[in-house]
């Protein structure tokens, strides 16, 4: 009615707190949000990340492992997803899953490394 966005100004916050690592002050500016804003994909993967960490800080692993499940079921594919969730499988004590997703890390870093070099860093242009 204001004109303000509450789910920015909460997802900012929390930003905000987990920068200061106040992980508790985050989560609660997180759990007010709803998980699909039926906006775009991309609000759904911030939340979910910054959920994540955030239930990294406060040891609710396995609030961090649907957090980073529901990345990968929504596509988002990194390198950085497979190391968040190495971390966390080691904090588990999962060796078995956490040299899984090292590996999946390792590859997919790997791969965008070697299809840059392959490219020259160059765009495809339909034009040449």
């Amino acid at each position: 009615s204001d004109g303000v966005d509450e789910w920015a100004v909460r997802v900012g916050l929390a930003e905000c707190f987990l920068q200061l690592r106040r992980y508790e002050e985050a989560w609660a500016h997180l759990e007010g949000c709803p998980a699909s804003t039926g906006g775009p994909a991309r609000q759904e993967v911030r939340l979910l990340w910054l959920r994540a960490r955030a239930a990294e800080g406060l040891g609710r692993l396995d609030d961090a492992l649907a957090c980073y499940q529901r990345l990968i079921r929504l596509g988002h594919r990194t390198p950085g997803l497979h190391l968040a969730l190495a971390k966390v499988y080691l904090r588990k004590r999962n060796l078995y899953k956490a040299r899984r997703h090292l590996f999946k890390a390792l590859r997919l870093g790997c791969l965008s490394c070697i299809s840059r070099l392959w490219s020259g860093g160059r765009r495809w242009d339909s034009e040449t």
